[in-house]
């Protein structure tokens, strides 16, 4: 996978990960069905606009698989709590044991640390899996 391109996929994750997903979007699309498409629809948009030149060099079939790929996976990560389920089967900082964390060390300071470390962990976790799976879409479906 070309370096550009490579870019260009981060480029297009971030900008429909962050730059376009509103708090409606982040605040709900775990508890409703419509945040979570919108989201995934823009999010999916976005990179396909970083990545079109390359897109429109494939047949349609496969086209068709990275965009569902995109579309799907990230569905899937952002309506569950499979980020926070993993982190907390290795026993990681995750949401789900963040309380956990702040009765065993209680001072005034840990529970702001404790929560905004666990948001880091699980941010960087769910970026992770999200490039991730779409490095081995790309590399299983695109010919450069």
């Amino acid at each position: 996978m070309p370096g550009d391109f490579l870019f260009r996929v981060l480029l297009g994750h971030f900008v429909g990960d962050y730059l376009l997903q509103n708090n409606w979007m982040a605040l709900n699309k775990k508890d409703s069905i419509l945040p979570c498409i919108v989201h995934c629809f823009l999010y999916t948009s976005s990179i396909c606009l970083f990545i079109l030149h390359e897109l429109l060099l494939q047949q349609s079939t496969i086209i068709i698989i990275v965009i569902a790929g995109i579309f799907l996976s990230h569905y899937v990560i952002d309506q569950t709590n499979i980020i926070d389920k993993y982190l907390d089967l290795i026993r990681g900082r995750s949401w789900e044991n963040t309380g956990y964390l702040i009765k065993k060390s209680f001072n005034m300071y840990s529970t702001p640390i404790a929560i905004s470390y666990a948001a880091i962990v699980q941010t960087v976790a769910d970026n992770t899996v999200h490039i991730l799976i779409m490095y081995y879409l790309f590399m299983f479906t695109m010919h450069f």
